[in-house]
């Protein structure tokens, strides 16, 4: 009799620990447009361009709800023609560093202007660099 009394002291339901439940990743806030500049006739991102890209993407892989247009941008100086494909460029290297750094291309849109969209007309090397960059536009899908 005394045997089987320690066996149901052995079986007593031992207090639960505490667990805690698995948190859901932190949804960033959405900030307004983020801008990356280049350098004068370069579509190559600078250490700058690339720290402001990895706050980009700490965004986007927080949240599933947001795609991005990428408008490439530069100043006036050069042809028509040059410019556009200049923007291009630097729209596909943004979009370029974002997808190998795994945010899906289907999240990104790339457009680009050349110089037909210019923010400053100015001629000093300052008002030039306002114009040549990369726009990032966030748009929630949901």
């Amino acid at each position: 009799v005394v045997a089987d009394d320690e066996e149901e002291e052995e079986e007593e339901e031992k207090p639960e620990e505490d667990v805690e439940e698995p948190k859901a990743p932190e949804l960033l806030p959405i900030p307004s447009n983020q801008i990356v500049y280049f350098p004068f006739e370069s579509a190559e991102l600078t250490d700058a361009a690339q720290n402001e890209l990895r706050e980009v993407i700490k965004i986007m892989a927080s949240r599933q709800d947001v795609t991005v247009e990428l408008r490439g941008h530069t100043d006036r100086r050069g042809t028509e023609s040059y410019n556009d494909d200049l923007s291009a460029r630097r729209a596909k290297a943004v979009m370029d560093f974002l997808t190998k750094n795994q945010i899906s291309g289907s999240k990104i849109k790339m457009l680009y202007f050349g110089e037909k969209q210019l923010v400053s007309s100015g001629s000093t090397s300052q008002e030039h660099q306002k114009n040549r960059r990369v726009e990032i536009e966030y748009k929630r899908t949901n």
